[in-house]
């Protein structure tokens, strides 16, 4: 059985997507030929400064697409973050940029999505009030869980990192958190944004 490569999940991928090797050669900034000879096989491996142009422009994984190991979609933290929340508030891509008025592009928002891009702390200003997420939650998974408690005891929402309480009380709080469903957490989330918004409008 013939070993798949770089050129084959090149291949697959783009047509996948719809895309001619042209379409793809000018979103990577590289010449047509370089990848119709990848995909052809006359050329073995992608260059190491074409590697990266070429995974972005068929939106994958750029280890992936030069060994074939690991994920295809690999996301950093925040990506999945932001996956989960559009996921939660049931809108397609479209749907999120057309909410952030035209200042993002729906192939931008999808390479955060496939893990080739990270997103910027200001992108992520834009885009949290629309998935009705904090900035802090989309770009670190961590917020502060209830108003006297210190500050130092924070969460992801959806109960994948917890940091480790100081004391019984702390330890508490932390533990009811846990057993609560998504949306309980969600609309836990919901009400501390709506407090920290009050505490900035009163100056606080």
């Amino acid at each position: 059985m013939k070993q798949e490569t770089t050129g084959d999940r090149i291949k697959k991928e783009r047509l996948r997507l719809g895309m001619s090797q042209q379409d793809v050669a000018d979103l990577a900034g590289i010449n047509k030929m370089t990848i119709s000879s990848l995909e052809r096989g006359r050329t073995v491996n992608p260059s190491a400064e074409n590697v990266k142009p070429i995974a972005i422009a068929i939106r994958v994984n750029p280890e992936w697409l030069t060994t074939g190991e690991g994920d295809k979609h690999q996301r950093s933290p925040t990506q999945t973050r932001i996956k989960s929340a559009l996921k939660d508030a049931d809108i397609t891509v479209m749907d999120l940029v057309e909410a952030c008025g035209g200042r993002l592009a729906p192939e931008t928002v999808e390479l955060w999505l496939c893990g080739t891009q990270e997103p910027t702390d200001a992108e992520i200003d834009i885009i949290a009030a629309q998935l009705s997420r904090s900035t802090d939650w989309l770009k670190s998974g961590m917020m502060v869980v209830q108003e006297g408690v210190s500050d130092h005891i924070a969460y992801d929402i959806h109960g994948e990192r917890l940091q480790e309480a100081k004391n019984p009380r702390e330890k508490a709080v932390l533990e009811s958190f846990r057993k609560l469903t998504r949306e309980q957490q969600d609309a836990y989330q919901t009400i501390l944004d709506a407090v920290d918004q009050s505490k900035v409008a009163r100056g606080k």
